[in-house]
């Protein structure tokens, strides 16, 4: 997992870099360097300080992180989608690529950029209640996502809880974790297929490739 996400990390332009800061800066804390010498380099090395410290804090190795990700998530799912509809085949899908994800000793980043780009569908489609399941990529689904899971209700309990987002228990809980890879999958997603901004399906997971 630290080998996938460190690629993407040096890969990402320098805008979705920004964007990854901002949103995990009570996670992925620098006490004492100034932000304008903070370079991917050292990005990618507090990350993994936070992989190691995240697996001894839940009692995880690093084989299990990808598992812990899809079964976090999952967990934030409540839709229930009608019979033998498209939203119906994306989320068995969903769930058979979460059984492969736990059971694989090292991370596949197909499987993982395909689980997230279906739970972001259907969680986008979960929040609005009604309407189009939407599969195509974009900033905006990804924005409600974000928005959605800090909104939930193991996210809100674990705030009343704890107070503070900088605590180390909402730092190193399991929903931060998965929020933080999920963005990362996510903005890995929209760089390199930019034209699925306006719809259409993925090249990791399309309509052909769900039984």
């Amino acid at each position: 997992m630290r080998i996938i996400v460190a690629d993407i990390i040096e890969k990402i332009d320098d805008n979705s870099f920004a964007d990854i800061r901002d949103f995990s800066k009570e996670t992925i804390v620098f006490s004492y360097l100034p932000e304008d010498v903070i370079n991917k380099a050292i990005y990618i090395e507090k990350v993994n300080d936070y992989f190691e410290t995240f697996c001894v804090k839940n009692g995880n190795d690093e084989t299990t992180l990808p598992g812990v990700f899809t079964t976090c998530l999952l967990s934030e799912l409540s839709i229930k989608p009608g019979k033998k509809t498209r939203e119906e085949l994306y989320y068995n899908k969903l769930k058979t690529l979460a059984k492969e994800i736990k059971k694989e000793e090292k991370a596949d980043l197909d499987k993982l950029l395909d689980f997230t780009r279906t739970f972001v569908s259907l969680y986008s489609l979960q929040m609005k209640k009604k309407g189009d399941f939407d599969f195509c990529l974009s900033n905006k689904l990804l924005t409600e996502t974000m928005k959605g899971l800090k909104s939930s209700k193991s996210y809100k309990a674990l705030l009343t809880k704890c107070k503070k987002t900088t605590d180390v228990n909402v730092k190193y809980s399991k929903i931060v974790f998965s929020m933080l890879l999920l963005e990362l999958f996510y903005l890995h997603m929209l760089i390199n297929e930019p034209q699925s901004e306006v719809g259409g399906d993925y090249g990791y997971a399309t309509d052909n490739n769900v039984h």
